[in-house]
C-alpha cells in the first residue's frame, strides 16, 4: 500500500500484523478520491475506524486542511503515527485513541469529509451514520464516504443525510452521503 497522489505520493503505508485491520486497497482508495477530488482542498476530515490512517492521510496529501484519526486499537494507532511521520503530514493530524461511537457522540468539531471504514459484518457503519445524522458535526457541503462489504445494505436516507451514490469494487461497496438540502447549519 502507498499514498497515491499529492504531497506524499508514493510513500508506503504500514499496517498492523494480523487480520484485525483491513486497509482500503490502493485501487478502491484511488477510485474514492477520483470521485471526491473537488471536495478535498482545505477540507476538515474525520477518519473514523482509522486503521492504518490511509484514507485520512491520502486526503491530507491531496490538500485537506486537517484530519482527525479515531482508532481504539493500539497496534493500529502506532501504524497511523508511523505513517504520518513517514509522509511528513503529522502537523496536520490529530490522533485520538477512542471508541468511534464515544467520539461521535461527544465531538465538538465539524467536518467536510468523513470516512467510515470499520470491520465488515458488525453494522458499525449503520450505527455511525445514525449518530452522525443526529449530531451537528457536518459542514454544509460535507460528504460521508462509507466502505462496506458488497452484501451490506445501508439506508438510503437518515434524518438529515442522504446517499447519492453507490459504487461496487469487487467485494467492496462504497456509499457516498451528503447533508440533505435544508439541513445546513
Amino acid at each position: 500500500m502507498r499514498i497515491i497522489s499529492g504531497k506524499a505520493k508514493g510513500h508506503p503505508i504500514v499496517a498492523p500484523k494480523g487480520f484485525d485491520t483491513r486497509p482500503t486497497t490502493d485501487r478502491v482508495r484511488e477510485a474514492i478520491f477520483n470521485i471526491i477530488q473537488m471536495h478535498i482542498s482545505g477540507a476538515e476530515v474525520l477518519d473514523l475506524f482509522a486503521g492504518t490512517g490511509a484514507l485520512g492521510i491520502e486526503a491530507l496529501s491531496r490538500g485537506a486542511k486537517k484530519a482527525f484519526f479515531v482508532e481504539k486499537s493500539l497496534p493500529a494507532l502506532k501504524c497511523i503515527e508511523k505513517n504520518l511521520l513517514t509522509t511528513k503530514l503529522k502537523d496536520f493530524a490529530y490522533i485520538l485513541n477512542s471508541d468511534a461511537f464515544f467520539y461521535l457522540t461527544n465531538c465538538k468539531e465539524k467536518f467536510d469529509l468523513i470516512f467510515l471504514d470499520p470491520p465488515y459484518g458488525h453494522n458499525l457503519v449503520e450505527r455511525a451514520l445514525e449518530i452522525i445524522s443526529q449530531r451537528s458535526i457536518l459542514n454544509s457541503k460535507a460528504i460521508i464516504i462509507a466502505e462496506t462489504s458488497k452484501s451490506d445494505n445501508l439506508p438510503v436516507s437518515l434524518k438529515n443525510i442522504e446517499c447519492y451514490r453507490q459504487v461496487r469494487y469487487g467485494d467492496t461497496m462504497i456509499w457516498f452521503y451528503y447533508l440533505a438540502k435544508g439541513e445546513e447549519e
